[in-house]
């Protein structure tokens, strides 16, 4: 995804603590947070993706529908209730949408999401960027914590938190900074905490993107062993699976794991514990509606990084990452929470 970082909210103060005490956490977020940086010159997941190179296989344009729903700009809820019409049939009454977004997708307007309204466009769940590296916080997962906690029962959107996994800093430290951030902030029943690791591409104090010698967008894992890497990783999901008592999901882009980890081992031996969230833009996996790149098990897929809601809740002109669950209500509760 991207460069910084991000923090969250809780409940009652009982459950607060309690969950704190379980964390392992005994300093207030505030004073917590003193010592951290907020994102601000990280690249959006769209930047990163078009300056990567991810746009593969010349994605289905803009209006253009194909037999099937799942589409670069799939809109919320128009598709995820999309029915056959050949087959006169509903595929979508085992598949879970949801969205995944960090502090780009409202720091331009200073404005809030609408969490009522897209909870009535079949947005089910929602993953927010919540730190980044040893000392990055996304200053966005806070607020839109508390618009998500605020939703009456009937509204209700599946929450959880996801870290930036940067080239700088070992797993150890960066599994504290996101500790440190959400601990006070989700529960039991929260999503399992997420690990995103990708292209670490940053940008200078203008806001230019860095590039390497090449002339393109530079990579800060360029030159890391594969098995440091993975060490990193690993480091990072047991850190956070001790404290949280949870089994984190790994988001990841196949492409950029062979280039990066390659023979470190692949996503499917290396994370065989854990659950995999799969980043995958092809049109060939549109088509098919499941990941092209990847055909192992997985138990998410983020297939557009172009979603809309055809009747608002995002800031105007704002798109986000679109992601699915295949799988009905139970399996979901019972694979990501």
């Amino acid at each position: 995804m991207f460069k910084n970082v991000h923090r969250p909210r809780g409940r009652t103060y009982a459950f607060i603590a309690a969950f704190s005490i379980a964390f392992g956490v005994c300093a207030p977020i505030a004073r917590a947070q003193e010592a951290k940086t907020p994102l601000t010159t990280d690249a959006s997941r769209g930047e990163l993706f078009e300056l990567m190179g991810q746009i593969v296989e010349g994605q289905t344009p803009p209006g253009e529908f194909s037999q099937f729903a799942f589409r670069a700009n799939f809109r919320f809820a128009h598709d995820a209730l999309w029915r056959n019409p050949v087959l006169d049939e509903d595929p979508r009454s085992n598949q879970i949408f949801g969205i995944d977004i960090s502090h780009h997708l409202t720091d331009q307007c200073k404005c809030k999401v609408d969490w009522a309204l897209l909870a009535d466009q079949k947005v089910a769940f929602v993953y927010l960027k919540a730190t980044q590296g040893v000392s990055y916080y996304d200053r966005s997962f806070e607020p839109n914590l508390d618009g998500i906690r605020a939703l009456p029962a009937g509204k209700k959107i599946d929450v959880g938190a996801f870290h930036f996994l940067s080239a700088d800093g070992s797993g150890e430290d960066q599994a504290k900074n996101f500790l440190d951030v959400v601990a006070s902030k989700l529960g039991k029943d929260d999503l399992t905490p997420s690990l995103d690791v990708e292209w670490d591409v940053r940008t200078d104090a203008s806001g230019k993107v860095i590039l390497g010698p090449d002339g393109k967008a530079k990579d800060f894992w360029e030159g890391t062993d594969g098995s440091v890497i993975l060490g990193r990783v690993l480091a990072w999901l047991k850190a956070v699976q001790t404290q949280t008592k949870k089994v984190p999901i790994v988001y990841t882009n196949p492409l950029w794991w062979r280039e990066r980890v390659g023979k470190a081992g692949t996503i499917e031996q290396s994370l065989s514990q854990y659950r995999v969230w799969i980043s995958d833009l092809s049109s060939k996996g549109l088509k098919v509606e499941a990941p092209y790149n990847y055909k192992d098990k997985w138990h998410l897929w983020q297939f557009s990084f172009t979603a809309t809601a055809e009747k608002g809740g995002l800031p105007p002109g704002k798109a986000v990452d679109a992601d699915v669950f295949d799988g009905d209500a139970a399996s979901f509760a019972s694979l990501l929470k």
